[in-house]
């Protein structure tokens, strides 16, 4: 079983609207009250939880995290690596 996660920016951009429809403010002024750090967090977040449950990371989310983040994943949780995946940094 693969986590086929959306990317950070239509992570954010979903959260976003859906903070806009509900609360009734512009996507600008949810944007200016929480900044993409806030979103970024929350993503990770998320991708953490996956691979603790045992879900296999998709290469697409993987190669849009940090390498610090990455190298978390990879050490504490190796079986939600891909087969055959090669970090970013040795391609």
């Amino acid at each position: 079983m693969t986590s086929k996660r959306e990317t950070l920016r239509q992570f954010a951009d979903r959260r976003v609207r859906e903070m806009a429809a509900e609360y009734g403010l512009t996507m600008a002024e949810v944007r200016t009250a929480y900044p993409m750090t806030w979103w970024a967090d929350e993503w990770w977040a998320a991708i953490q939880r996956d691979a603790k449950a045992g879900q296999v990371i998709d290469r697409r989310t993987l190669d849009a995290l940090n390498p610090y983040h990455r190298y978390h994943i990879a050490h504490d949780y190796p079986r939600a690596i891909p087969a055959g995946y090669v970090f970013p940094e040795a391609r």
